[in-house]
């Protein structure tokens, strides 16, 4: 199986109605904001949950839910900390237990795999936006190291420079609103490895699923490198 296939389902879930440990890929909501959980990391001994920094502030609480819910029993962690500074990358800890897992799939047909660490992106590859809006789509490395770009983030109320930036492109869906936050990842012999964590998009297009929830569906993504975020935003930090 070469790095960009894609293994058979093995098994079924959901991205809405998870339990702890909690997986990449889940519908997380706080304060009216829908985004995406990234990958579960080990950090100085305690556990969190990666996202991307611009969908919530520190000492809210984390649903897996859409938002409005109010589903009480779904309360996944407290965020502790984000990165806003200029210049630095869009994310975010969630402290939460968590699994070595990411939901995979489609919507509807979800199934959770096993991560078997983090992988470099190369331009050319294909990797896959896991998020809990668009479901698994595929796109195309467009350039490994685009650099640093601004975006606006409602969330924020402001516009926001941050850099270790992938650009990626697909001819149909490569992200969507909620996506925020959502891991991007490679399959490499049978095995996924996570490349990044989704800042936003660009360009765009029909929506696949859920556009009565979010209509804005983008032919481009953006994603902060799982290569930069485990070695220089958190140093020593392992998935799981």
């Amino acid at each position: 199986m070469s790095r960009n296939e894609l293994p058979i389902a093995t098994d079924s879930g959901d991205r809405y109605y998870d339990s702890a440990p909690w997986n990449g890929g889940d519908s997380i909501a706080s304060h009216g904001n829908e985004c995406t959980s990234g990958v579960g990391i080990t950090y100085y001994g305690r556990q969190y949950m990666l996202t991307a920094s611009h969908c919530y502030e520190p000492g809210w609480a984390v649903y897996n839910e859409f938002a409005g819910l109010g589903r009480s029993y779904s309360f996944m962690g407290i965020e502790t900390s984000r990165d806003i500074r200029y210049g630095g990358d869009d994310t975010a800890l969630i402290s939460m237990p968590v699994s070595n897992r990411i939901w995979v799939g489609a919507i509807g047909a979800s199934y959770s795999t096993v991560v078997a660490g983090s992988a470099i992106n190369l331009a050319g590859d294909i990797v896959y936006n896991e998020g809990a809006y668009s479901g698994q789509v595929p796109s195309v490395v467009q350039n490994d190291y685009y650099g640093c770009m601004t975006f606006y983030y409602s969330t924020l109320r402001a516009d926001r420079t941050e850099c270790n930036i992938v650009w990626a492109h697909s001819s149909g869906i490569a992200t969507q609103e909620g996506d925020s936050g959502a891991p991007m990842v490679r399959w490499s012999f049978g095995r996924l490895y996570v490349t990044g964590i989704v800042s936003g998009g660009s360009g765009s297009t029909p929506c696949q699923y859920n556009a009565e929830r979010n209509s804005e569906c983008f032919h481009n993504v953006y994603y902060t490198a799982a290569t930069e975020i485990l070695s220089t935003e958190y140093p020593g930090a392992t998935i799981g």
